[in-house]
């Protein structure tokens, strides 16, 4: 009678500690690592003077690991409201980067302010933390003013 009252209590051993690893494992789940938002994001860099005849441009690289959502460039007068221009950037790999310049053929200098605008990100994508990119005044194929994200 002992052998058989020994394996009753060592198969209700076994038995609670299914129980308990089944419990633990619908209670206590991870939270999910790395999941990424479903918002969009925007970056703002500070308003430059932007003469006659001179340039603006925007240039960005993917610090991250994971290619970024895709994005848009815009240019903001911010003298009168009116956007100046808008380069949409499709997604970017890893380590790669783009941008594009426009150009100020009128009569006046503009005061531009340039939003950089992030889709929301999809499965495997990310927006990249730091956020490496300038915004460039040009002249003549010769930088003079550079700036990055404001802060």
């Amino acid at each position: 009678m002992g052998t058989y009252r020994q394996k009753t209590i060592a198969s209700l051993c076994l038995l609670l500690a299914v129980g308990v690893t089944v419990v633990c494992s619908l209670l206590l789940r991870p939270e999910p690592a790395g999941a990424a938002s479903n918002r969009s994001r925007r970056v703002a860099f500070s308003p430059l003077w932007v003469a006659p005849n001179q340039g603006i441009s925007f240039w960005f690289v993917n610090s991250g690991t994971r290619p970024t959502p895709p994005m848009r460039a815009t240019f903001v007068n911010v003298l009168n409201g009116e956007v100046f221009g808008e380069l949409p950037l499709g997604s970017e790999e890893p380590g790669r980067g783009r941008g594009d310049q426009l150009d100020n053929y009128g009569p006046g200098a503009l005061l531009i302010a340039v939003r950089v605008t992030f889709d929301p990100p999809a499965a495997g994508q990310a927006i990249p933390d730091p956020f490496s990119a300038n915004v460039q005044v040009w002249d003549a194929r010769t930088p003079v003013a550079i700036i990055g994200p404001a802060r």
